[in-house]
């Protein structure tokens, strides 16, 4: 059947059409494959499997491709009749061909391939060598990179690459690594980075980096600290360059990279510490030459250490005597309070486990590296963490064979210490143990030296001393001078009491803590164990401290101790303290015990010497006080002693001594007393009165008695006792005289029993002022009379006066007459007790008239003080009243505190007075000040604050019975010396200013003022509450708080 020629037409369009939609989805698929191709290999072998498809005859179709002279085919077969091909041109060269051929065993007329099956070739080929290209191009930027990235893995580098304006940002793997992390705990964002800059370089990074994106700088290089992973310092050099701005300039994209320069600043820091070392050791040994003490050694090194090695603190530890216990001996640096706020030894306990705990215990230096979370430190962490403190170096001091204490040194930093270090501060340890050795060494021959030169001294007082009070008080100056002992305390004892101590070497404190102790009777348990035993008793360390006399000292210091014994007697205790390393000297035990035996033989001999002379004294004195002669003739009958009487009123002469009485007395006189002087040495008593004329010419009633007196001699001496009894024989008409002239006198005088209160006796003025009979008085007692006061203060008077006889009391009263009416009287009451009576007398006057004018002059006192209270508050009408309710409440204060003592009501009203008058000084304040309604400026508040001197200006030249105008003046002073005008401190500050200070405090903040609305009480109780024994005294705060609890108020 014949087809028509339009038939024809269009079955090749669809044929044509076919093959295009077959050519277009062949290179379709190829140019995908080739997009995912990785090499060339994998882009030829692509091309190879898929070409054929888009050919009429797929399975006849072999593909070829060369590529720089190497072949690869799709199948075996060529066929090179049948061939078409295309070049492959990668960067402008020609690198090969891709061919295709089709097998002879088809017959077909015309060409064998298609125009379309051409195109796809040509097509494919362009895509196969863009694809080669870009797989050549990407080969060569892998190289590239791998180059860079060994490059930059060998240079130790880390790279980032931040976008501007995202945040985005890649870093390396070797800047992750830099800082501890690994690539997963980064994420790819700037804030990774900015979140680890150092807070003390954030500022100035950032000022840099301002710098660059602004343009200002070319590139951004700056060096800081991140922080790592676990919190450690990384420092690095960061350097990068804005690599793509916008069209206004604004920076987009930078890329950057790190350098580690942490080993460097380590190794930098780490020879600045070694230069700091040096530095250190040079001046520390410099410092050591020259140090002349040891406790400004040790406080100097610390010094040194600290100024130069920038550590927060040092110091340095001694053991403590008689336990296991460390004690600071020399601290410095901005941790010093550490040292005293912890509790550190060197025993098995936890309180050993610090560095120097254990330095001490092994005798090596000891590092703790990390103490804060060691949990060796776990006792002191709270401090630790205080004051910062990171790692420790201990070093032991050791001098011989004996460890001392410890040298230690804290830092801020972890593992602070490298080995040069250690080695460093191991050979200042030694210095320093060297530098104590050579002090003491030093100290204890001074020491010695100072002893010997003492004791010689001591020795040359004993030869010459005569009194027994400037003996100890010499000896125990002498023991602590020419730097000998430090303290040195020297006590005799009578009767197991205290009689007489002297100290030197104590301070002021110590000494009334010692006076304090013998007032009470007490003898400390060191001084009495010395008198209990015998030799020498050496205290040292605890139990030094333990048994010393005041609770003051120094856990360094020892105590030699002896009694003063002379024979069997005990005189009493010697002690001398001084530094425990020169108390295991047994010579130096020696020579204590020598002086003490020297001072109690001088003691003994000084008392016998003394007693010789008080005897002979006393019998001077005795002899010569005898109302009559008194005179001694020898066995020999020879005037060998007379005394001042017989001299004076006899005119016994010195020269009469040695001869006998016909020698001394002309006539028979004298023969007439040498034969009385025969018949009593015989063994007759002579007595008789004689009249005699004196020297004075007057005559003299004797009363005369000769005696033997046996002695050692053959025969008796003679004494003789002439008594002058003319005063007796006058006595009973001066007795008679003496009864009327009491009896004439206006005062009462009234004589009671001292046991039944009974009168015995008044006097004329007694009876006619009180209105009763003689006989009615002997019936009653002194409180019969209605006295104004308590019985029992009228016992406890008499209780006292019989306790001490010879004293008196006086004191004023109010008698109530028989008829009922009062007057008041003064009372001067004494008790008389001697051989003959017993009894007491008093004398009574009365006092009407004076009490009178006290009154007047009391009604004058308190109209001034009104007058001068007023003048201020008229001054300053918002402190109206102000010194009124001061005066109430310090009143009311001092009632409580002294309601016991006898003084109470005057010291009371001392204090009204002055509390009246504490703010007089404000009237030479201006007017404007006081009233001013806002805080005063600082020239303001200094004139306010001299109205207390000013207040003792116009005080002072006032009469008043009480110290007002020193009490006005101290009203402003705190106990710790903060306040003014002179800043006097604790019991410098009178009880009354005292006193007026709290209520002035009280009352103040609780009023109205002109800056200010009341506080309130409760503000104003807190304020002394808080502040008591800081500013206000703490028995005076206690007092006032008490009142307020007891419902205290101010009555305006």
């Amino acid at each position: 059947m014949r087809k028509e020629k339009g038939s024809d037409i269009s079955e090749e369009s669809v044929l044509a059409l076919q093959e295009r939609i077959k050519e277009l989805d062949c290179l379709y698929k190829i140019y995908k494959s080739l997009h995912k191709a990785t090499n060339s290999d994998e882009a030829v072998r692509l091309v190879l499997d898929q070409l054929a498809g888009g050919f009429r005859y797929p399975d006849l179709v072999t593909v070829r491709i060369v590529i720089d002279g190497r072949q690869c085919s799709s199948k075996d077969t060529w066929h090179e009749s049948r061939t078409i091909f295309s070049d492959l041109i990668v960067d402008g060269r020609t690198v090969g061909e891709i061919g295709v051929s089709l097998s002879d065993q088809v017959k077909f007329p015309g060409e064998p391939f298609l125009d379309e099956e051409r195109n796809l070739l040509c097509a494919v080929a362009v895509g196969l060598s863009n694809s080669l290209e870009k797989i050549s191009t990407s080969q060569i930027f892998r190289e590239n990179l791998e180059r860079f990235s060994f490059a930059v893995e060998a240079s130790g580098e880390g790279i980032w690459d931040w976008n501007i304006e995202t945040g985005e940002a890649f870093f390396s793997k070797r800047w992750k690594d830099m800082l501890g992390f690994s690539d997963e705990e980064i994420s790819d964002h700037v804030s990774e980075w900015e979140k680890r800059i150092h807070p003390e370089d954030v500022e100035e990074v950032k000022s840099v980096l301002n710098r660059c994106f602004k343009g200002d700088i070319p590139f951004y290089e700056k060096e800081y600290r991140l922080i790592g992973k676990n919190g450690s310092l990384v420092w690095v050099r960061d350097r990068a360059r804005i690599v793509s701005r916008d069209s206004e300039g604004k920076p987009l994209r930078m890329v950057g990279m790190y350098t580690d320069l942490t080993q460097r600043r380590m190794d930098e820091i780490k020879l600045q510490k070694l230069n700091k070392l040096l530095t250190l050791m040079f001046r520390a040994n410099e410092f050591l030459v020259h140090a002349k003490d040891e406790h400004s050694l040790l406080k100097g090194l610390c010094d040194i250490v600290v100024e130069n090695g920038g550590f927060p603190l040092v110091w340095i530890a001694f053991k403590k005597s008689g336990g296991k216990m460390l004690t600071p001996v020399a601290v410095s640096g901005v941790a010093k309070g550490y040292p005293y706020e912890v509790t550190v030894a060197w025993d098995n306990s936890e309180l050993s486990r610090s560095a120097i705990g254990k330095a001490i215990k092994t005798g090596r230096t000891f590092i703790s590296r990390e103490i804060d979370s060691s949990p060796d430190y776990l006792p002191w962490k709270k401090t630790v963490l205080k004051y910062g403190l990171k790692s420790s170096i201990a070093v032991p001091l050791v001098i011989g064979k004996e460890i001392i204490g410890g040298f230690v040194i804290y830092s801020t930093e972890e593992d602070a210490f490298d080995n040069e270090e250690v080695r460093l501060l191991e050979e200042l340890g030694e210095d320093i143990s060297y530098g104590i050795l050579s002090l003491r060494l030093e100290a204890q021959l001074e020491h010695q030296s100072g002893v010997l030169s003492s004791i010689r001294r001591v020795n040359q007082l004993i030869v010459s001393a005569t009194d027994v009070e400037e003996l100890i008080k010499r000896a125990t100056e002498l023991m602590t001078g020419s730097r000998g002992f430090e303290r040195c305390l020297l006590v005799l004892v009578e009767n197991e009491n205290v009689k007489n101590w002297a100290a030197s070497g104590f301070s002021r404190t110590q000494l009334l803590e010692v006076d304090s102790i013998f007032e009470s009777g007490e003898i400390p348990p060191l001084l009495r164990r010395a008198m209990e035993e015998e030799g020498v008793i050496s205290l040292t360390g605890r139990e030094y401290n333990k048994q010393c006399v005041t609770s003051s000292d120094l856990d360094d210091l020892a105590v030699f101790a002896k009694g003063l014994r002379i024979g069997g007697n005990i005189l009493g205790a010697m002690a001398v303290v001084m530094k425990q390393s020169f108390s295991f000297s047994k010579d130096e035990r020696d020579l204590f015990s020598e002086i003490v035996d020297d001072i109690s033989f001088a003691i003994h001999k000084i008392r016998i010497e003394k007693n010789e002379r008080v005897l002979q004294k006393r019998f001077s004195l005795f002899m010569d006080k005898l109302p009559g002669a008194v005179f001694i003739s020898d066995s020999d009958l020879k005037t060998s002693y007379f005394n001042d009487f017989a001299a004076r009123v006899f005119g016994f002469k010195e020269d009469w001594k040695g001869k006998n009485p016909e020698a001394n007395y002309p006539g028979e006189l004298g023969k007439l007393i040498l034969e009385d002087d025969r018949r009593t040495q015989n063994g007759e008593n002579i007595v008789r009165e004689e009249r005699v004329l004196g020297t004075d010419g007057k005559e003299r009633i004797l009363y005369v008695q000769k005696f033997p007196i046996v002695s050692e001699e053959d025969k008796p001496m003679v004494g003789a006792i002439a008594m002058d009894i003319t005063e007796w024989k006058l006595a009973e008409m001066a007795l008679t005289r003496l009864g009327r002239v009491i009896d004439l006198s206006v005062n009462e005088l009234y004589i009671f029993d001292p046991e039944t209160l009974r009168f015995l006796q008044a006097n004329k003025g007694a009876i006619e002022n009180s209105g009763y009979s003689l006989e009615e008085l002997r019936k009653m007692t002194p409180l019969d009379l209605k006295l104004e006061m308590d019985r029992r203060v009228f016992e406890d008077i008499i209780s006292r006066l019989k306790k001490e006889p010879g004293s008196y009391e006086v004191f004023e009263t109010v008698h109530i007459r028989k008829n009922g009416t009062g007057y008041p009287v003064e009372v001067r009451l004494q008790l008389h007790d001697n051989e003959y009576e017993r009894v007491f007398v008093a004398i009574v006057l009365d006092i009407s008239e004076r009490k009178i004018a006290e009154a007047s002059v009391k009604k004058s006192l308190e109209s001034l003080i009104n007058t001068l209270s007023s003048l201020v508050e008229a001054r300053d009408p918002y402190t109206s009243g102000h010194q009124k309710r001061v005066s109430e409440l310090s009143t009311a204060i001092a009632r409580k505190l002294f309601s016991e003592d006898e003084m109470h009501e005057d010291i009371v009203e001392s204090i009204r007075v002055a509390a009246l008058l504490h703010d007089i000084g404000k009237s030479a304040v201006p007017t404007e000040i006081l009233t001013k309604p806002v805080r005063l400026n600082n020239l303001e508040y200094d004139l306010v604050r001299e109205h207390s001197k000013k207040g003792y200006d116009i005080l002072k030249e006032v009469y008043f019975p009480w110290p007002i105008a020193d009490i006005v003046a101290q009203h402003h002073e705190r106990l710790d010396g903060s306040g003014y005008p002179r800043g006097l401190t604790g019991d410098e500050i009178r009880i009354e200013a005292r006193i007026i200070a709290v209520a002035d405090v009280v009352e103040a903040m609780s009023s109205h003022r002109p800056y200010r609305a009341s506080l309130g009480i409760e503000a104003a109780l807190d304020e002394i509450r808080q502040n008591s024994g800081k500013f206000y005294d703490r028995r005076v705060v206690e007092a006032c708080l008490e009142l307020f609890k007891e419902g205290f108020q101010f009555t305006e």
